[in-house]
């Protein structure tokens, strides 16, 4: 398999960090008031509506992260109770078995996170195979994946109207499938990985909940060693920056 995939995790996480540092920055210079404000006077509105509307985009961006993290606060409450009745799996408190017919194995918990496995799923997979998923969703525990997702889920939820934010979600939740492939391999092996990847794929396709989620595609040809190459993340956050950026000089430049 490719090396490079926690890179890649990385990469999405300081290009999230650029965008919020760059709405902060953006939202608290003084710049940004007297633009807004003089847009107000261009368009014979009074001072005082400039400094009402400067605080919407804020309120905005709060309002959106708020949705968000709500939603997945509630879902996340939800599982907690269906999952109560969970048995340990052999001797550690890390993985519980859920007595469900329907194979599922997925972690989650944001500050001690937990490896859920139904025993539909322990009866489906070869031990060799069943390895691979527990080695997959035990990266995921070891790097608090799931406090990973929600933070960038509520960025996004915050991001809603740029066109970067919806690919960089969906990039960096490969990205996260795709580093914990990577150290499944390692521990498990080439060959049960890709069939676990594979039995998922056809769960899915029966319309059950599985290991693989949407990215099979990559995630199968990374692990068979075909390599995988993600479209660029760098050049769509500074193309909407700079979008950003222009609307706002040229606003300003009119304003005068």
């Amino acid at each position: 398999m490719n090396s490079g995939f926690l890179h890649l995790v990385r990469s999405h996480e300081a290009a999230a960090l650029l965008l919020v540092a760059a709405a902060t920055a953006g939202i608290t210079l003084p710049l940004y008031n007297a633009t807004v404000i003089q847009a107000c006077l261009l368009f014979g509105l009074d001072p005082v509506s400039g400094v009402l509307l400067s605080w919407l985009p804020p309120t905005l961006l709060l309002l959106g992260a708020g949705r968000s993290l709500g939603r997945q606060l509630v879902a996340t409450r939800r599982l907690r109770r269906l999952l109560a009745a969970g048995s340990p799996f052999g001797t550690g408190a890390d993985t519980l078995v859920l007595e469900a017919p329907s194979p599922l194995a997925f972690t989650w918990g944001f500050l001690r996170p937990r490896t859920a496995i139904s025993r539909g799923m322990l009866e489906l997979l070869p031990p060799r195979e069943l390895a691979a998923v527990l080695a997959h969703e035990a990266w995921h525990r070891r790097r608090r994946d799931p406090l990973r997702l929600l933070l960038m889920r509520t960025l996004a939820g915050a991001f809603w109207f740029l066109p970067t934010s919806r690919p960089l979600l969906t990039g960096y939740e490969l990205a996260l499938e795709l580093a914990a492939d990577e150290a499944a391999l390692r521990d498990a092996g080439r060959d049960p990985l890709a069939g676990a990847i594979l039995h998922s794929a056809r769960l899915a396709n029966a319309g059950a909940a599985d290991f693989a989620g949407g990215a099979l595609e990559p995630r199968l040809a990374a692990a068979l060693g075909e390599g995988y190459h993600p479209p660029g993340l760098w050049p769509a956050v500074f193309r909407d920056g700079s979008v950003l950026a222009a609307s706002l000089l040229t606003l300003l430049s009119s304003c005068r």
